[in-house]
């Protein structure tokens, strides 16, 4: 790619416009988050219910993906809408399958999607075999075996009153609600949710990130949080003003990260790991939030160890 040859009289315009298309990446270029996250699933080997990523492209202000392309195909949301507006129980068990184990293979290479929707899965319609793209679990089952999402806020109390159609096995029922369960009063939680739950509770601060709820899995737990936007974590934003802040930024910055410890000492809890990395910085309102209490503990008396 780097030794392309022109024929005689094309313009340098056009040399260079065809040049941006052919050059290749330098190494250590920054990557597209997309481009990136698509890469480390991809990588050493690809799934064959993930879109896979053969090239990618820069543009001056934009960029271009050439990805695998399945025919012919649906998005599942139109699919269900042209199949009566549900799946019956073989097909999405067959969905839910290969769904899963796209998912896994995502979290086996440090990858999680985020935004898991039957919009966001293509289904082949001759194998019916799904791909992900476009880099809630058991919300995404509920809505193509019932037309419907299950809850439209997002809380305990809504989770607890689901309903579902007459003509549900038994068992799908059992495994949509293992996803949609809220959690049992008195069971152990995680670290790391007890101490963000305190925090949040009564009320949340303006500038501690939001918890809205959790889940369990066999061997880890995934937190649903409040997702600003935009924003960057402080480091990253600092770098980027040439690495330092200016006073009355600085000043901002410190008076809000004082208040959200304040907010977590007055509820019971030490942060234990505040540093720049854990405190988003929303580039329009120039708000802070602190975040990844994972390194925390109750407030005690006496010594940490």
């Amino acid at each position: 790619m780097q030794q392309v040859q022109f024929p005689e009289g094309l313009s340098p315009e056009i040399k260079d416009f065809i040049g941006c298309y052919l050059r290749p990446h330098a190494e250590g270029w920054p990557l597209p988050r997309e481009v990136g996250l698509i890469t480390m699933v991809n990588k050493p080997s690809s799934h064959p219910n993930i879109l896979e990523l053969y090239d990618w492209f820069e543009r001056p202000s934009s960029y271009i993906m050439a990805m695998e392309r399945p025919y012919p195909c649906q998005d599942l949301f139109t699919y269900c809408q042209e199949q009566g507006g549900v799946l019956n129980e073989d097909k999405a068990r067959n969905v839910t399958q290969e769904l899963l184990g796209a998912l896994q293979h995502c979290h086996d290479h440090g990858v999680v999607h985020r935004d898991v929707k039957p919009e966001n899965i293509l289904i082949q319609i001759e194998t019916q075999g799904i791909k992900l793209i476009d880099f809630g679990f058991g919300v995404t089952l509920y809505e193509i075996v019932c037309g419907n999402l299950p809850f439209t806020i997002f809380s305990s109390r809504r989770m607890q009153q689901v309903q579902f159609p007459e003509g549900l096995s038994p068992e799908i029922k059992d495994f949509i609600g293992c996803y949609l369960r809220p959690h049992a009063e008195g069971w152990p939680l995680p670290r790391e949710v007890g101490l963000i739950t305190m925090v949040n509770k009564p009320s949340s601060h303006p500038n501690i990130l939001e918890l809205y709820d959790w889940f369990d899995r066999p061997s880890s737990y995934i937190m649903a949080m409040e997702r600003p936007y935009p924003c960057q974590d402080l480091f990253t934003y600092c770098q980027e003003q040439g690495g330092v802040l200016i006073e009355d930024k600085a000043r901002n910055v410190t008076r809000q990260l004082l208040g959200a410890l304040q907010h977590c000492h007055d509820h019971g809890v030490v942060h234990r790991d505040v540093k720049p990395e854990n405190i988003l910085i929303q580039i329009e309102t120039q708000g802070i939030k602190l975040i990844d209490f994972g390194c925390g503990d109750p407030l005690m008396d006496t010594p940490y160890t």
